[in-house]
C-alpha cells in the first residue's frame, strides 16, 4: 500500500490505526538481535533480525524509511514503517428496518479493523449498488441514518468496509419497509335503493392495512358497523326501511397505522 513517509526518532510511536514506526536498533536490542542489524534493508530482512513478537505476526508490508548519522555507529537512527495491514472483519450486518414515513431509518454494522466505512443502497429502478450521497452525513460511519421516505421503500442497503490491507468486505444487505399513509382516492357516493334491497358503498384507498365503515344517523356521531358486515373496501348490506337517512363513511388504516376518513355518503331507502 501506499506509505506515509516520514522521518521518526521515537521509538514505538503510533501513527494510525494500524501504522507503526520503530527505530530499529532499539527493537532489534530488545529482540537479543544485535548482529548485522545495519544490514537489514529490505523488509524480510527487517523481520528476520528485529520482529521476535507475535503481535506483528501478521505483517503486510514494511519499508525502511531513512537513515540519520549524526556521529552514532551505522546502525543508530534507521527507521522503518510497519504496517499491520489487517483486513477488515465484519462482525454483524445491518438488520431489516421498517419505519412510518418521514421517521428515522437507522441501519448498522459492526466490523473490526476499519479505515474506512461506505454505506450503499441498491433499488429495482436503478439495478446496480451505488454510493449514498455526503448530503446523508453518516453515510461514512458504522451507523447510517437517514429520513425514511416513500421513495425509498423496498430498497436494500448494505455496508462496504475498507479494511486496512485495503481490501472491502461487504456487509449482507438489509431491506427497509417505509410505512406509508393511508391515500384515499375514491369516495363512498350517495345510494338510493328500495326497501329491503341491497345498499352498497365503496371506498378506493392506496396503503391500505385495514377498513372499518361507521354509520351517523346525523352526520355527526359515528359507531362501527356491526361483525356481522365484513370490514373491506366495500360494504353492502339489506336496506331496511329504519336506515333511511343514514350516513355512512369508511375510517382507512395505513400501513403508519393512522386512520384517514372517507367522505360521508348518505343513504336513501324507498318504499
Amino acid at each position: 500500500g501506499d506509505f506515509n513517509v516520514q522521518r521518526s526518532d521515537v521509538s514505538y510511536k503510533e501513527l494510525t490505526n494500524a501504522t507503526y514506526v520503530y527505530d530499529m536498533a532499539t527493537l532489534a536490542e530488545e529482540n537479543g538481535k544485535t548482529n548485522d542489524y545495519t544490514k537489514t534493508t529490505c523488509g524480510q530482512k527487517i523481520y528476520d533480525y528485529c520482529f521476535g513478537n507475535e503481535e506483528l505476526s501478521d505483517v503486510k508490508s514494511y519499508k525502511v524509511l531513512n537513515t540519520i548519522n549524526e556521529g552514532h555507529s551505522d546502525h543508530n537512527g534507521i527507521c522503518f514503517e510497519v504496517v499491520l495491514g489487517k483486513p477488515a472483519k465484519i462482525n454483524m450486518s445491518p438488520t431489516p428496518a421498517s419505519v412510518k414515513q418521514g421517521a428515522t431509518a437507522t441501519f448498522a454494522v459492526n466490523a473490526e479493523n476499519v479505515k474506512k466505512f461506505q454505506w450503499q443502497y441498491y433499488s429495482s429502478a436503478n439495478g446496480v449498488w451505488k454510493n449514498v450521497g455526503v448530503s446523508i452525513p453518516s453515510a461514512k460511519t458504522a451507523v447510517l441514518k437517514f429520513t425514511g421516505e416513500a421513495k425509498y421503500n423496498g430498497w436494500y442497503y448494505r455496508c462496504a468496509v475498507t479494511g486496512w490491507d485495503g481490501d472491502i468486505e461487504y456487509s449482507n444487505p438489509a431491506k427497509l419497509t417505509v410505512l406509508l399513509s393511508a391515500k384515499i382516492n375514491a369516495q363512498p357516493k350517495a345510494a338510493s335503493v328500495k326497501q329491503n334491497a341491497k345498499a352498497t358503498f365503496t371506498v378506493k384507498a392506496d396503503n391500505a392495512e385495514n377498513y372499518q365503515w361507521q354509520y351517523s344517523k346525523n352526520g355527526t356521531t359515528w359507531r362501527n358497523t356491526g361483525d356481522s358486515i365484513p370490514n373491506t373496501a366495500t360494504l353492502s348490506f339489506t336496506a331496511l326501511a329504519k336506515y333511511n337517512g343514514y350516513y355512512y363513511r369508511c375510517a382507512v388504516t395505513g400501513q403508519d397505522g393512522a386512520v384517514k376518513y372517507s367522505g360521508k355518503a348518505k343513504l336513501t331507502v324507498k318504499k
